[in-house]
């Protein structure tokens, strides 16, 4: 796993994706004794999870992403809108919602890389904990995947995973080079991934009235 790191922690100093984050997302970051804690107050569902490894760091790119490095792995996380791709369309379910944005995503990157790209996908279910009904209840629900080689060199590649959450579609991506087993990715997503818990919303603070003393009449 160190190796893993290594490698991914070099290769991301060059982005590898080209997706652009038009907004800022509302989040917050938390260092544990466990890793990095993410926090997102959606007002369509807030969300947290956890980049787990020693010693966590983050910060906020230039396209409004966020980048999370621990002693185990290196990850960028992407808050993207619902709407942004869907154009007003409606979608019958999560899956539906995940596949049109792994659509417009690849579409994306092969107009800015200029050619066709060699896409491996995939889909699969992951657990997840949903905090709104208490006792830790756990709730199943799709994630998809995809990775492909870098146009401009197929010695690295790179892996993208994602999860509807509430408005947005949150995703996590990272690049590794050929020396490192694309088991260990996905293995160190799916923990992320089952890390994630749907959050209660939060109670809007109510300002207390100020108490007026009505004066005594001689």
């Amino acid at each position: 796993m160190k190796k893993y790191t290594v490698l991914i922690v070099a290769i991301l100093l060059a982005s590898f994706t080209i997706f652009a984050q038009e907004k800022q997302p509302d989040f917050q970051t938390v260092k544990t004794e466990k890793g990095m804690m993410v926090l997102n107050n959606n007002k369509a569902q807030p969300f947290a999870f956890l980049v787990a490894g020693n010693n966590p760091e983050g910060k906020q790119n230039q396209d409004g992403s966020l980048f999370v490095q621990t002693d185990r792995q290196g990850l960028n996380v992407y808050f993207i809108k619902t709407a942004d791709f869907l154009d007003g369309r409606p979608t019958k379910s999560e899956s539906e919602t995940l596949y049109n944005h792994r659509e417009w995503d690849v579409a994306a990157q092969e107009k800015a890389w200029g050619k066709k790209l060699e896409v491996k996908m995939g889909l699969d279910m992951v657990k997840i904990h949903d905090l709104r009904l208490g006792n830790l209840p756990t709730k199943i629900i799709p994630t998809f995947n995809w990775t492909f080689p870098n146009p401009q060199n197929a010695n690295i590649s790179g892996y993208y995973q994602t999860v509807v959450m509430g408005d947005l579609v949150v995703m996590l991506g990272t690049s590794f080079d050929s020396s490192v087993n694309i088991e260990e990715v996905k293995k160190s997503f799916t923990e992320t991934f089952e890390s994630f818990s749907l959050l209660p919303p939060q109670k809007a603070k109510v300002t207390p009235k100020k108490k007026t003393s009505k004066g005594k009449k001689n």
